[in-house]
């Protein structure tokens, strides 16, 4: 009689690839908690029964997999687009404080997002200003 895989029962299609790509790592999910900042609760809940997170993209790149494939099941599981480097050289927690900015933009309408993007745009101005300021005085 053939074995199964028991620790696979009853997850869903997003927990299973979850679990795959974190066992190919070879990562436990406390040290995926210290690299993503998502809890190490939440990291086995979503293994056994998510169907997606906020979390996807980060988990996706530290488990270099294709986020596409992380997220929908669908497409290569690795080859997807690289990343660019300047995303590349922050810490995980930044990474993710990235991809949620960007998903919070994708709710908002165009005008919002219009609005959102200036003022992320001016900050290397704001940035630049304050440095200038604080040159000054020092």
């Amino acid at each position: 009689m053939k074995k199964t895989n028991e620790s696979n029962f009853g997850r869903t299609p997003f927990g299973q690839r979850l679990l795959q790509a974190r066992q190919a790592k070879g990562l436990t999910q406390k040290q995926v908690e210290a690299r993503v900042g998502i809890t190490q609760s939440n990291l086995a809940s979503l293994e056994r029964e998510g169907t997606g997170s906020s979390f996807t993209v980060a988990l996706a790149i530290l488990y270099g997999v294709n986020p596409i494939w992380l997220a929908l099941g669908t497409g290569p599981t690795t080859g997807a687009q690289p990343i660019p480097d300047w995303l590349a050289r922050l810490a995980p927690n930044q990474q993710t404080s990235i991809q949620r900015f960007a998903e919070s933009l994708l709710v908002l309408s165009k005008d919002e997002q219009t609005y959102a993007l200036a003022i992320v745009e001016s900050i290397p101005a704001i940035l630049d200003a304050q440095r200038n300021i604080s040159g000054a005085q020092g």
